[in-house]
Formats: C-alpha cells, structure tokens, sequence
C-alpha cells in the first residue's frame, strides 16, 4: 500500500489532517482510516458525530431522510443503538448527542473536534461534550451499541 505521504510528496505536498465520517453507528474509519493517521502521525476531524441527524430526534417520529432512504444503512439497527446511547445518556444526566459526541472525541487516536450545527442547542451540546470527558468504560458501554467492522475487503475470495 503506497503510504499517503508519498503520494502527497509526488506533489510537493503534506498531509496534515483527515476528514472522516465517524460517529457511533458508521465506525469503518475506527479500523482504515484512525489506524492509518496515527501510523503516519496524521491529525483527524471526524464528522458526523452526531449519527448524520439519527440522535438529533429527526427520525423518532417517523421523519424521513438519507438514513431512511439509502439501503446501506440498517436503520432497525441504528435506532436499536439510539436507544442504547439514550438509555446511557440518561443515567449520566446528559443529552444524548453531546454522549456521541463525547465518545467520537475519546477514541485514542485523539480525534480533533470541528463543531457543526444548524442550530444553537448543537453548538450547546458540543461545548458540553468537550468538558465532558469520557471514562474508559463509558466508551466501551457505549462502543459496544454497534457492531465493530471489519476492515474493508475488496477480495470477495479471501473472505
């Protein structure tokens, strides 16, 4: 595998942060992408923290979207794994996006927070998240509401 550096380097170029979907239903770049930045000392702006509006209540009522929508989400799964965050959240008197977003920033690969929000309770939610500070078995409890993928495998045969 050609190291991203050399790539950039063929362009006279660095490296210096990635961006990458990370939130506690979709954890592919737990297993490509973090491994990969730390290896090459690489910082990373997840995105999508928040479950791309599935712990924002959008979809509790029936609403529909993109997660509804495209066929690569399991969304029985996901609310599943809502519930799991709010039960939790609950129990630690918090809400539970700012939980989500607490434990997007506590992966040890140190992941760099970037706030975004279309409203001013997001931006709330993240500032409380910072301060929150997740234990290690709040991270696991909470880690353990999705299934770990493995890494991707283009190689159907080698499965």
């Amino acid at each position: 595998m050609t190291k991203p550096q050399c790539v950039a380097a063929d362009f006279d170029a660095d490296i210096d942060i990635v961006y990458a979907m990370h939130d506690v239903f979709k954890r592919q770049s737990e297993v490509e992408i973090f491994p990969m930045c730390i290896d090459q000392a690489i910082e990373i702006a997840p995105y999508s923290q928040r479950g791309g509006g599935m712990l924002t209540g959008k979809y509790a009522n029936g609403g529909a979207g993109r997660l509804t929508k495209e066929h690569r989400y399991s969304f029985e799964r996901m609310r599943r794994a809502v519930l799991g965050l709010s039960t939790r959240a609950t129990a630690l008197g918090i809400q539970s996006p700012t939980l989500a977003v607490a434990r997007a920033m506590s992966h040890p690969a140190c992941p760099r927070h970037i706030m975004s929000a279309g409203f001013s309770v997001q931006v709330q939610r993240s500032v409380e998240a910072m301060t929150f500070g997740t234990a290690a078995e709040i991270y696991d409890r909470i880690t353990s509401l999705s299934v770990t993928p493995p890494p991707a495998n283009d190689r159907a045969g080698e499965l």
